[in-house]
């Protein structure tokens, strides 16, 4: 044998084993996507956390709120009175963490259409939240205003388009690796723009309705960011 043909041979410097090679390394960074570990880290906790915050900021502002009654008036009224810039930091949290959420995602759920839609709609209601609270409701949610149509656009593509269409592509996504959590974002998706509907026909229980459903997307957001945390929604492979 020649030095030139055992120099191209299965055991010369710097070959690659198989599984291995520059391809195999390529395809784990894109998989790990753009964001560094800790930037991913923290995105992740952030999304464990923030729309539980969010919530609770909610909850208790419409009990210490002067002349606000959380039963019967819309949580976006919330910003007009004297905690406005409570409510108002809540919407842009919620709303930078779900947006950072989503890019996260898109590597993680792989290429297949159900994870791509999945990962864009949860960036999208991130951007519905951020737009609800650059941009104020008008009060008792009459849309009078341009920023309050703005802001009566975003909860509809919130409750009508982000959430249910991303919740039933996470279904979809998960429905052979992760059956359980599968069924709850089905279910999620499904009820969602239903309880809004309810939400504007229950009269006087329009407040306690309301909460019910943010709750509901709320609480869904949270456990899509724990199951990234723990592993459980990786797709195929890109």
């Amino acid at each position: 044998m020649t030095v030139a043909a055992a120099a191209s041979g299965p055991g010369r410097a710097g070959a690659h084993p198989a599984g291995h090679g520059p391809r195999t390394a390529g395809a784990r960074a894109r998989r790990a996507g753009p964001w560094p570990g800790a930037a991913r880290k923290a995105t992740t906790i952030a999304g464990m956390t923030v729309p539980g915050a969010f919530y609770a900021i909610i909850i208790v502002l419409g009990q210490v709120t002067p002349g606000y009654d959380p039963v019967s008036r819309f949580a976006s009224e919330l910003s007009l009175g004297r905690y406005g810039a409570v409510m108002i930091t809540g919407f842009i949290a919620t709303g930078l963490t779900e947006l950072a959420l989503g890019l996260t995602l898109r590597p993680v759920l792989g290429p297949q259409r159900p994870g791509r839609i999945a990962s864009a709609m949860i960036a999208l209601a991130g951007l519905a939240f951020l737009t609800a609270g650059a941009f104020l409701t008008d009060p008792a949610g009459q849309v009078r205003t341009v920023h309050g149509a703005l802001h009566f656009a975003a909860a509809i593509v919130l409750f009508f388009i982000a959430t249910p269409a991303g919740a039933l592509a996470m279904g979809r996504h998960c429905r052979h690796h992760h059956r359980g959590f599968a069924a709850y974002s089905a279910l999620t998706g499904a009820a969602t723009p239903v309880l809004f509907i309810a939400t504007v026909a229950s009269g006087h229980l329009l407040g306690v309705m309301e909460r019910i459903v943010i709750g509901v997307v709320l609480a869904w957001l949270t456990a899509v960011a724990i199951g990234l945390h723990r592993g459980r929604l990786a797709g195929a492979p890109a």
